[in-house]
């Protein structure tokens, strides 16, 4: 699936604004002096601020993969919140109390970590994830998804 040529354009054109130098390369300083054209496009797509914290320099093939790559994450977050992970994994976790309810996974070894993530915490993920994939072959398939 593309991601339109209406983005890929606004992408250039917020790269272009924020290279002062035009060199093709963004440095965090000018990531920083130009920030409201970052700033907009990152609200625009819902993405954090912190989005390219980290980045160093960046070309614009490196900006337009990061960004991309940002949005479809964020957009599978998103769809995935609907889903009650989060209850799921904590039903899942046994032990803890109201004032430390992640008593039991900080005293877990890796091994036992691993032990409940393929154990209990998949019994009570997978069917939810099996439940949505379901749901989503059956809207494609009645024509109403992509």
């Amino acid at each position: 699936r593309g991601w339109g040529k209406g983005l890929e354009g606004r992408l250039r054109d917020v790269f272009e604004s924020l290279d002062s130098d035009g060199d093709g390369y963004l440095t965090v300083e000018e990531r920083t002096e130009r920030r409201q054209a970052l700033t907009g496009l990152l609200m625009e797509y819902g993405l954090p601020m912190c989005t390219f914290d980290g980045a160093g320099g960046i070309g614009f093939d490196a900006f337009r993969a990061k960004f991309l790559r940002e949005v479809e994450v964020a957009a599978k977050e998103h769809a995935l919140s609907k889903l009650s992970l989060r209850r799921a994994l904590a039903q899942s976790l046994g032990g803890g109390t109201p004032d430390e309810p992640l008593f039991a996974l900080e005293q877990m070894s890796d091994a036992q970590m691993a032990g409940w993530w393929g154990g209990s915490a998949a019994a009570s993920v997978l069917p939810l994830l099996a439940r949505e994939r379901d749901k989503l072959k059956g809207a494609r398939e009645r024509g109403e998804r992509g």
